[in-house]
């Protein structure tokens, strides 16, 4: 049984300490590049599955520019068998149906049983290029999957789904088919030292994109079907406070706590200050005028 397992090598960003406005305040430090947290967890799931069928074999494929190496490397020291780098350089200016043409063009030449990616990316999060792989591939699809159990007598896949309301939904599925890897399914593996070190002197086959025949030119504008316009961090909420509020000094504020009401609604209302004395003489005087007399 071959294994496919399609991974996206993105730029993640954790701090903004760049001084350009136009890029979003991001430095050159505060990008770092690190395998799709789902496809790793793909990954994982395709190992396991080996681990119960022996004579399986997992290829990863990857499309991007050098970095791209990297993760397949990390791939290769998880367990992996083979590596494929789909070599262009700006990946990151492909949409979706693009990078799912390139990377379906080359499976199509792959004879392969089990296609496993994540079910989005935490960068771009659109989670087509899975979909639409199977699509131009003709083959079945099952998204966001979190159980996988292989049935290699009858050739299908029973598979567990997570709906909402914490409903879970089982179905078989016959392969060859892709599934996407949704949330939770696993916790992949951290590579051990030998696996590092073999990975090292591993070979990767890399195919550079301008090479292949594929059935539209993917540097031609006029082939993306979506285009990237900006990208910019949320804009932060504003406090609504009333002028009035923002006036008032913290003692009048929590005068208007004690009170419950607004001075507006009970202008007739006051404050008693002073002596314990002068505010019970005052509080009966007040009693008094409003018809309540207290009996000694």
């Amino acid at each position: 049984m071959k294994i496919i397992v399609c991974v996206k090598h993105i730029k993640y960003i954790y701090a903004q300490t760049g001084t350009d406005p136009k890029k979003n305040f991001i430095g050159p430090d505060d990008i770092v590049h690190l395998i799709n947290p789902l496809d790793e967890s793909a990954v994982e799931e395709a190992l396991r599955i080996k681990e119960k069928h022996k004579e399986s074999e997992i290829l990863v494929m990857s499309l991007g520019d050098r970095w791209v190496e990297e993760g397949l490397r990390r791939c290769l020291s998880m367990g992996a068998d083979k590596a494929i780098h789909l070599y262009v350089e700006n990946g990151d200016n492909l949409d979706s149906w693009t990078t799912a043409t390139i990377m379906a063009h080359s499976i199509r030449a792959l004879d392969f049983d089990l296609i496993f990616c994540g079910r989005e990316s935490i960068d771009d999060q659109c989670g087509l290029v899975g979909p639409y792989i199977a699509e131009i591939l003709k083959i079945p699809y099952v998204p966001g999957i979190i159980k996988f159990e292989m049935d290699g007598v009858h050739g299908k896949a029973l598979v567990h789904r997570a709906l909402e309301g914490g409903n879970r939904e089982i179905m078989f599925c016959k392969v060859p088919a892709l599934f996407t890897v949704g949330k939770g399914m696993n916790l992949p593996r951290y590579p051990g030292l030998p696996g590092i070190l073999k990975a090292e002197h591993q070979r990767i086959e890399t195919l550079d994109v301008k090479h292949l025949e594929l059935p539209v030119d993917p540097f031609d504008p006029a082939s993306s079907l979506t285009e990237w316009v900006s990208l910019s961090p949320p804009k932060p909420r504003r406090k609504r406070k009333s002028s009035e509020e923002v006036k008032l000094s913290a003692s009048d504020r929590l005068k208007r706590i004690v009170k419950r009401s607004d001075p507006k609604e009970k202008e007739d209302s006051k404050v008693l200050e002073g002596s314990s004395d002068k505010v019970f003489s005052e509080f009966e005087r007040v009693m008094e005028e409003n018809g309540i007399v207290f009996v000694k």
